[in-house]
């Protein structure tokens, strides 16, 4: 199988679970969405961490890892979502896709503070993606941006 040809994505767990694959084989892309979620209350001491293989060496380059999250997410907080997207070397600055267009500064760790329920979904989940007026999900050019480009 010629894995620098795939683009691996996925939401919550699946998203975790693309970016770990992609430390294993080298993909040509990883779309993390919500995710990795893999925090480690061991870790330093009991002060809590992104999980090892996060910072391990990657098949993946880190420039082909991008991510997509919400700012008020319960499931995977902010705080957690930049260490762990720090740890996996992705590109950039943080920047808000509500107030910056494509191609969002170049970054490759996006984010949204749109909505008032669902944060942990709202990125890609069909039933809390906030549509436009002719009902087409705002987050269009993010997807476009990070997975197709």
């Amino acid at each position: 199988m010629q894995w620098n040809l795939i683009r691996l994505a996925g939401h919550s767990q699946g998203g975790g679970l693309a970016a770990y694959a992609a430390t294993q084989r080298w993909a040509d892309r990883v779309c993390a969405f919500s995710s990795p979620a893999d925090w480690n209350d061991a870790v330093n001491a009991g002060l809590g961490g992104p999980a090892p293989w996060l910072s391990a060496t990657s098949a993946t380059p880190s420039g082909s890892y991008y991510g997509f999250g919400h700012f008020r997410d319960p499931i995977v907080p902010w705080g957690q979502l930049q260490q762990i997207w720090a740890a996996l070397s992705m590109t950039g600055p943080t920047v808000n896709v509500d107030s910056v267009a494509s191609p969002y500064s170049s970054s490759h760790m996006l984010y949204t503070d749109l909505g008032s329920t669902g944060f942990h979904s709202i990125p890609v989940g069909d039933s809390v993606t906030p549509l436009d007026s002719s009902g087409v999900p705002v987050y269009l050019p993010v997807w476009q941006y990070a997975c197709f480009q």
